[in-house]
């Protein structure tokens, strides 16, 4: 299952993105694709409120439905783009010890 770390440049906020489908390379492309079909449904009209404003990774993660795959939903659009079992999963807070030694004393 192909996974990305996708940060907010102007925050501590980032998101870990899984998938199935799509190769990495592809998955951005794909995505976009996916949300700019859906975003001219009624559903994805209903979600996206303000039309002159962005739709980020932030309301996909609120709006992404779990479940069975409606042909004309959310989930349709991105099976019809090669996404599967998008799995997002947001967090707050970047820690520096990654290098850090992790024994005690």
């Amino acid at each position: 299952m192909p996974r990305i770390i996708v940060r907010r440049p102007s925050s501590n906020l980032w998101a870990i993105v899984q998938w199935k489908g799509v190769e990495g390379s592809q998955f951005l492309t794909a995505l976009r694709s996916a949300m700019t079909e859906w975003l001219q449904t009624p559903q994805g009209q209903e979600a996206w409120r303000t039309p002159d404003l962005k739709f980020t990774l932030s309301d996909l993660y609120v709006y992404h439905p779990r479940g069975t795959v409606d042909a004309n939903g959310l989930l349709g659009a991105l099976w019809r783009k090669g996404i599967r079992e998008l799995e997002i999963d947001v967090g707050l807070g970047i820690e520096d010890w990654y290098d850090s030694d992790l024994r005690e004393g």
